[in-house]
């Protein structure tokens, strides 16, 4: 006869109530790339004298987030290249001031130490040229007009104007600084009289357009 062979019913497998709870994907690594903290407020940057004289202070003025570290970067012409001129940290909601000692036009920027894509735009303080002037007689009707100018720069045009009664500037001589940024004109005078003088200088890409005070000359 045929044996009585046993046919097992087919049955799933058993699923592990622990393998059922685990989750479908997994999280190995956190990133390492700087991520701004949620909810930081951007940083701002004012400047209160966007055009001073050389040599003079620039006042700049900025607020962020409590507790976060920054950097204040800024370039001098004729440089491009930005350096970290001040560095900190703001406490809870306290503007932070900066003087900067100038000589030459400036543009800054503020951004957080840490942290992408915070940077405040770049605002620029231009710094104009300061510029002496004085005479002295040498002969008669005679006179030396001399002056320097600030920062002392060699070659630069200087413009020798007359300021008439109803304020209107004449040119009277173009004159170059030396290597000490001086500049000197000798001037004779076909008449006498009391004259007002002034000297100019032009806006270049390292410093904006400079003038003197008005002297009043006695011609005789």
């Amino acid at each position: 006869g045929v044996p009585n062979t046993a046919v097992m019913p087919a049955t799933a497998p058993a699923t592990s109530s622990v393998l059922r709870s685990l989750p479908l994907r997994w999280k190995c690594c956190a990133s390492s790339e700087p991520t701004a903290p949620p909810g930081r407020a951007n940083p701002t940057l004012t400047v209160q004298t966007p055009n001073i004289p050389a040599g003079t202070t620039a006042t700049l003025v900025a607020t962020g987030a409590a507790n976060q570290q920054y950097e204040l970067r800024c370039y001098t012409r004729p440089s491009t290249t930005y350096f970290t001129a001040r560095s900190g940290a703001f406490t809870a909601q306290t503007p932070v001031t900066f003087t900067l000692a100038l000589g030459r036009n400036t543009r800054c920027f503020l951004r957080y130490a840490t942290g992408a894509g915070q940077d405040t735009p770049s605002v620029v303080v231009n710094v104009r040229t300061v510029l002496s002037l004085s005479t002295v007689r040498v002969a008669v009707r005679t006179y030396v007009f001399q002056g320097r100018n600030l920062p002392r720069v060699a070659g630069q045009l200087i413009t020798l104007y007359r300021v008439d009664a109803a304020g209107n500037e004449v040119r009277t001589s173009n004159l170059m600084t030396d290597s000490s940024g001086i500049y000197r004109v000798t001037r004779k005078f076909t008449g006498s009289g009391t004259f007002r003088f002034k000297v100019r200088t032009s806006q270049t890409m390292n410093n904006a357009a400079g003038v003197s005070n008005t002297i009043s000359v006695r011609v005789y």
